[in-house]
């Protein structure tokens, strides 16, 4: 009975002392979120709650169809489902759903995206919705319906994108912006230039547009992160 009573005694003990254990690291982290909000600990503890918020919730939510862009060559209207903003460059674009689609080229069937033919941005539907993991892809005009995507090629490292949804919105800044060569290009370099719409194991933005304004024979490509 004796050595029953030492036993849960002991265990009783070892308990206590991790629950004061925990509620000393609990007090630190808080006294460094608290009291240290730029810290990288801050920072660091800020980014896995969004990423577990964002995770259980679905990512940033769509906005209900109240509003509709017109699409010229599909000759309807499509829901707006989220909003793009880029500060730098003063553009506010509602962001409706695209899908992928088969082309010939060179005598092959290859997948391509539609752009919306609208002053709006299209996501690709097969891309990742915005605010979970994964290449959530973005593509837009640079010269026709509205020129969304006008001055897509002068952002640069450090600039900011926000994508506002009906539960929030989601803050990036551009990693890499690049700009390659498309029209005249052999099939295969295509195909590999294509890889930018390709899935990623983190959450990322990628924009798409054409380069320059008259003749659009480049690929503007920006990628950005989350803040």
């Amino acid at each position: 009975m004796r050595s029953s009573l030492h036993f849960l005694g002991s265990v009783l003990l070892r308990m206590g002392v991790l629950a004061i254990g925990a509620a000393l690291v609990g007090s630190i982290l808080a006294a460094y979120v608290v009291l240290e909000p730029g810290s990288l600990l801050s920072q660091r503890i800020d980014h896995l709650l969004a990423d577990w918020l964002l995770k259980i919730s679905g990512g940033i939510e769509t906005f209900e169809p109240d509003e509709f862009i017109f699409d010229y060559t599909l000759a309807a209207d499509v829901p707006r489902l989220y909003y793009l903003e880029i500060p730098g460059l003063g553009l506010s674009a509602p962001v409706v759903a695209v899908s992928q689609r088969q082309v010939e080229l060179e005598g092959e069937w290859v997948t391509q995206l539609y752009v919306p033919n609208a002053f709006a941005v299209g996501w690709s539907e097969e891309s990742a919705p915005v605010g979970v993991r994964g290449n959530t892809v973005l593509v837009g005009h640079n010269n026709l319906f509205g020129e969304v995507f006008k001055n897509l090629w002068e952002l640069k490292v450090g600039d900011e994108i926000i994508i506002r949804g009906a539960s929030g919105e989601r803050i990036y800044r551009v990693s890499q912006t690049v700009i390659f060569e498309e029209k005249n290009q052999s099939l295969d370099i295509r195909l590999a230039n294509a890889r930018w719409t390709d899935p990623v194991p983190n959450e990322q933005l990628t924009l798409i547009t054409c380069w320059p304004y008259f003749t659009n024979t480049h690929r503007v490509v920006v990628v950005a992160v989350p803040v």
